[in-house]
């Protein structure tokens, strides 16, 4: 029986190295509100802290270690959100296949801010407003979702 569509298309190809990448999403949550931050690197669109896994690392380590380098703020991973995944994320010029694990984060030490070259703008937004922004990450919404049942 086949599956569907895509697994066909997945599979008419050999996968090369690197087409399916694990990485984390740090969820910084505060007053009911998500911290928001973008760049050109994500054209525009709202994403939050996060990066890929590396080898033998933790994933709440990896969480951490992630919002600290993007945002200068240590955060704690206190929950797991949900895992989600990108089947189509164009990076360039290729077709990937993103896994993300995403995790809600409370702030330990410090403030999140912008460090100029990935993130050059920020915001903290409710989390229903998240949701609705236009110019939300595709990979966000699902998170936010059951952020949003939480409540």
């Amino acid at each position: 029986m086949e599956k569907n569509s895509e697994n066909n298309i997945s599979k008419s190809r050999k996968p090369q190295e690197g087409d399916v990448e694990v990485c984390t999403g740090a969820f910084i949550i505060r007053d009911n509100k998500v911290f928001l931050a973008t760049g050109p690197k994500f054209h525009d669109k709202w994403v939050v802290p996060g990066g890929h896994v590396e080898y033998r690392e933790k994933i709440t380590d990896c969480v951490e270690r992630e919002a600290k380098e993007e945002t200068s703020a240590e955060v704690k991973a206190v929950e797991m959100i949900c895992v989600s995944e990108d089947l189509h994320k164009k990076v360039n010029g290729r077709d990937r296949h993103f896994i993300f694990l995403n995790w809600k984060c409370e702030i330990v030490k410090g403030e999140p801010k912008v460090d100029g070259r990935e993130f050059t703008k920020m915001t903290w937004m409710p989390i229903k407003e998240a949701l609705a922004d236009p110019n939300i990450a595709q990979s966000l919404k699902e998170p936010l979702e059951k952020l949003l049942e939480e409540k």
